[in-house]
């Protein structure tokens, strides 16, 4: 995930590119590192970075909605960009409140810039 969707959503709002699907895959990340799917049952995290990200959970948990993206270590300036917080948490409500993937798919499929 670092590696190919945060290089482009990184370099996108330097341009002021359009960001939601790189954010709504972050989203989508920050989801599969919850440990549970839809139904609410455990699910095991295959992350190779859950060592790092995996502290953020019971910040998210208590309602600090950029919690995941806040390791500056992993994001880097994103963690502080006011856009990228935006559009993640306009992308990290809905998917982790109801249909998780159905809610994720439909945002990245917007079309209009974030």
């Amino acid at each position: 995930m670092p590696k190919f969707v945060l290089g482009t959503v990184r370099d996108n709002p330097d341009r002021r590119g359009p960001i939601r699907l790189g954010t709504a895959m972050v989203a989508a990340w920050a989801l599969g590192d919850e440990g549970v799917d839809e139904n609410g049952d455990e699910i095991v995290i295959d992350d190779p970075m859950a060592d790092e990200l995996l502290p953020w959970r019971p910040r998210r948990r208590a309602g600090h909605e950029t919690a995941f993206i806040s390791h500056e270590g992993v994001f880097g300036d994103l963690a502080t960009d006011e856009r990228f917080r935006r559009t993640f948490v306009e992308g990290w409500t809905p998917c982790a409140a109801t249909a998780r993937g159905r809610v994720c798919a439909a945002l990245a499929g917007r079309t209009r810039a974030a």
